[in-house]
């Protein structure tokens, strides 16, 4: 679990808007509900330059048979 964390934190670095190609400020990650089936985790991340709002579903893990 910590080698996911430590990879998203990497990953939110250089994540950078599609508009205007200034880094995103990450906002805040929140679980899913738990009826949601294919989501486990929504991040927020916007644009501090030209206000671009993001919203980024991470899907859940597959349990492994």
């Amino acid at each position: 679990m910590l080698y996911t964390f430590i990879y998203y934190v990497i990953e939110y670095v250089f994540m950078r808007c599609y508009n205007c190609n200034t880094e995103l400020i990450w906002g805040g990650d929140h679980d899913c509900d738990e009826d949601t089936e294919d989501y486990a985790i929504e991040t927020n991340m916007s644009c501090p330059n030209c206000g671009t709002f993001y919203l980024i579903y991470t899907p859940k893990q597959k349990e492994k048979k």
